[in-house]
């Protein structure tokens, strides 16, 4: 069951944030989308039917650049679906203009991180938000990992 959802049109940036989210030891399940529709019809599903087997995610990762639905037109749907008010939405982009990450925080994206999302990023995200993420253990010593 996916605790995270991950919407990139870009298969080489979606692996580099799997392997990323990887290495700092966050192990919730993974879905990927490469299109807004696609993904807003899967969060939909979830949201209206539990028994659906597509579970709400815990934390959506938002491409602003994306074909056909934009990220912010995703950031927009995703507030009328009431059931998704509480998943952290997290904006991810190579637009770094001020005037990109004022309107991804008014379409409701809970932060706005640069591409490519690399380790010490994802660290600063899990320390601000830590509710949202699971963290694997270390083999053998049962202690958390270090993030």
């Amino acid at each position: 069951m996916p605790d995270i959802v991950i919407i990139e049109d870009s298969e080489f940036e979606s692996e580099l944030l799997r392997h990323a989210l990887k290495r700092v030891g966050v192990s919730k399940a993974i879905r990927f989308f490469s299109q807004g529709e696609h993904a807003i019809s899967y969060l939909k599903k979830g949201a209206e039917d539990p028994a659906s087997g597509f579970p709400v995610p815990a934390i959506i990762f938002i491409d602003m650049k994306l074909p056909g639905m934009s990220g912010l037109q995703m950031l927009e749907e995703l507030k009328q679906i009431p059931a998704l008010a509480k998943s952290l939405k997290i904006v991810i982009s190579n637009l770094d203009d001020t005037q990109s990450i004022k309107r991804a925080y008014a379409a409701g994206a809970q932060t706005f991180v640069g591409k490519p999302l690399g380790e010490s990023e994802l660290r600063d995200l899990i320390l601000s938000f830590p509710g949202f993420w699971s963290l694997s253990r270390e083999e053998g010593n049962g202690k958390a990992a270090t993030v």
